[in-house]
């Protein structure tokens, strides 16, 4: 069975997408968004994955599906299959998250 040591991925860069792990049923994957830094230009769509991102440190403005949320560190956002989303690092200090996505995204 894999083990991760989430903390120790995410310390080491900045600006961070990976994908640690995927199965037929789920995938996991790490996100550091730097101050200011979005995680897309315009809102994405993951048309058949629900995401859960669950916010590891730092300060996140969430857009799901038409609302702005503020997300803190230790707070979970669930963005339903099929809902435009994005999220801003409003920060100065990186924002760094866990992603879970099922079916897998990428």
């Amino acid at each position: 069975m894999p083990l991760f040591d989430i903390a120790d991925r995410l310390a080491q860069s900045e600006s961070l997408w990976e994908v640690l792990h995927s199965t037929g049923r789920s995938q996991i994957a790490l996100m550091t968004l730097a101050p200011g830094e979005a995680s897309s230009p315009q809102p994405s769509i993951h048309p058949f994955q629900d995401q859960l991102l669950y916010l590891v440190d730092g300060e996140l403005a969430a857009e799901i599906g038409g609302e702005r949320l503020h997300l803190k560190a230790g707070q979970l956002a669930l963005v339903p299959a099929g809902t435009p989303h994005r999220f801003i690092n409003t920060a100065a200090t990186p924002a760094r998250t866990l992603n879970i996505y099922a079916p897998p995204a990428y």
